[in-house]
């Protein structure tokens, strides 16, 4: 099982020299956690390779707040629907990571946000393992309490304040990491999802570079967004190759090499928001993804 994780700004081990049995967690570190190995690489060991596995061409989130105490929720389910319904966050993962290099003519297309949903959870504390299986018990139950999967369903997880997350490597939420992107088989189906802790208390301390927590809420779901989209079945890799996709066995995925820096960029409402800056394979380089 592979997760990926958007640590607090100290890096995860799993996310630089990756052994076969480490690339269980991918996304944003807490700050203090960051391992720099990278920036003694050469550039091209830093390039992120393809290696065959999906790459998401039309993206549906699913926004999933765990219960109704999420904070922010019509503000998160606003930026979603800015984030991948146009303008050039998308546009820009296409151009480094689409049609435009893959030999498969794969594309990257803006996407949709599905109907939100409230699972009405108490527990103050949550195991990944323990996601997956409400993820499963709730779009398979019938009640349809949440969408069936397809290839381009991603489950968009959001914490309240006072709930912590355990990832597959027993470390938590706000003490090493601010949010993961993972994924799981069920029957022949993949099964994508995002779990973002809230992004207040320990997380305020390490999660983000903007003073404002709704700009670095924004930055790490666009970090999450973009890594689910070009790597999305990390959490079933075994080894290095498929089923990954664009990925780097200096730094893991797109945002990984970028530490907690942030752009604003015009997203598909017309309207200028925070971003996380991405890796260009063309450019050698984190850039504003526009």
């Amino acid at each position: 099982l592979v997760i990926a994780l958007v640590i607090i700004s100290p890096v995860l081990s799993s996310k630089f020299g990756f052994s076969s049995s480490d690339i269980k967690s991918k996304g944003v570190n807490l700050l203090g956690n960051n391992d720099t190995t990278y920036q003694r690489r050469s550039l091209s060991e830093l390039s992120l390779s393809y290696y065959g596995g999906p790459v998401l061409t039309t993206i549906n989130v699913v926004p999933v707040f765990y219960n109704s105490d999420v904070q922010y929720q019509s503000e998160i389910l606003n930026y979603y629907n800015a984030l991948i319904s146009g303008g050039d966050f998308i546009a820009f993962l296409d151009s480094e990571y689409g049609s435009s290099v893959l030999q498969s003519g794969v594309k990257v297309n803006y996407g949709s946000v599905g109907s939100s949903c409230n699972l009405m959870m108490a527990q103050s504390e949550q195991s990944d393992e323990q996601i997956r299986a409400i993820l499963v018990d709730s779009f398979s139950d019938s009640a349809g309490v949440l969408p069936t999967p397809t290839d381009n369903t991603v489950y968009a997880i959001h914490m309240p304040p006072g709930v912590r997350v355990a990832d597959t490597f027993h470390t938590y939420s706000c003490q090493m990491w601010c949010s993961y992107h993972s994924s799981f088989k069920w029957g022949s189906t993949n099964i994508y999802y995002i779990v973002v802790p809230d992004q207040g208390g320990a997380c305020s301390m390490g999660c983000g570079s903007d003073p404002l927590p709704l700009n670095n809420l924004y930055s790490i779901i666009s970090h999450e967004i973009a890594e689910t989209i070009t790597n999305p079945a990390v959490g079933i890799a075994s080894g290095i190759g498929p089923p990954l996709s664009w990925w780097s066995a200096v730094f893991g995925e797109v945002a990984d090499a970028c530490g907690d820096a942030e752009d604003f960029v015009t997203l598909g409402d017309g309207n200028r928001y925070v971003v996380h800056r991405l890796w260009s394979n063309s450019r050698n380089m984190c850039v504003k993804p526009a």
